[in-house]
């Protein structure tokens, strides 16, 4: 197997189009693709874990031989669904973001699809998360916030208040 850069890749692709009769490549890409789309790396899950989890019994017997496998399994049932929210929140991120770049309904569609099982997950703080994340890339507005009957439930959230007073000073 041979490595590629992107350049090379692309290079690749278009010349094997204009030539109908060369043979499609086959590229294989490592665990760390997605990387650059903010989707972490299970040493960085892993690293997460005995950064969030390091008072746990059961962290603190793994050692750094210990697998991602072995890692997750230290961790509670709401310690997981907290860790795989924040995940499901930054692959929705990362939608979007390729959403706006290739002006992509369908995969803004797929963004959204993940930002809603974020907040399934762990719904107030990953609604406050995406909520703060939209303000700051102006997707909405202050106004469209505060006249949006779907944040009634959060009017009278401390961190709600807090959000929106820090972008009426901004």
């Amino acid at each position: 197997m041979k490595e590629a850069t992107i350049e090379e890749l692309a290079y690749l692709i278009k010349e094997t189009k204009n030539r109908k009769t060369m043979p499609k490549p086959i590229v294989f890409l490592g665990a760390g693709a997605s990387k650059t789309d903010g989707i972490p790396l299970a040493r960085e899950i892993v690293e997460d874990i005995k950064k969030y989890y390091k008072d746990s019994p059961k962290v603190k017997k793994l050692d750094s031989k210990s697998s991602y496998t072995e890692f997750m399994d230290c961790l509670q049932p709401f310690e997981r669904k907290d860790l795989l929210s924040d995940l499901f929140l930054g692959w929705g991120n990362a939608l979007a973001s390729q959403a706006i770049l290739k002006n992509d309904e369908s995969l803004m569609k797929q963004s959204f699809e993940k930002y809603e099982k974020a907040t399934q997950l762990n719904p107030k703080d990953n609604a406050i998360k995406y909520l703060a994340q939209s303000l700051e890339k102006k997707d909405v507005s202050l106004e469209h916030v505060e006249g949006d009957s779907d944040w009634d439930g959060f009017k009278d959230d401390s961190d709600f208040i807090e959000l929106l007073d820090k972008h009426r000073s901004s």
